[in-house]
């Protein structure tokens, strides 16, 4: 995953290669379990690579790592 300036998912790696993506809707974020050991704490994102279907990703705050969100 490639972001912006301002942290938005702007490219995605797929089958080797990296395709702009395009926001779908805006970002939402999810703060859970703040109370126990291990906080959730992540901003999500539903965009649209080139050429694919739209795909929920997420960037954990805590990690600052980025996922796929599989339903």
């Amino acid at each position: 995953m490639r972001a912006d300036g301002e942290g938005r998912p702007c490219a995605l790696l797929v089958g080797g290669e990296w395709r702009a993506v395009s926001l779908v809707r805006r970002p939402w974020r999810v703060d859970q379990h703040w109370w126990r050991g291990a906080p959730v704490s992540r901003l999500y994102y539903r965009v649209s690579p080139e050429d694919e279907s739209p795909l929920t990703l997420f960037r954990d705050l805590a990690s600052s790592g980025w996922f796929r969100q599989e339903f």
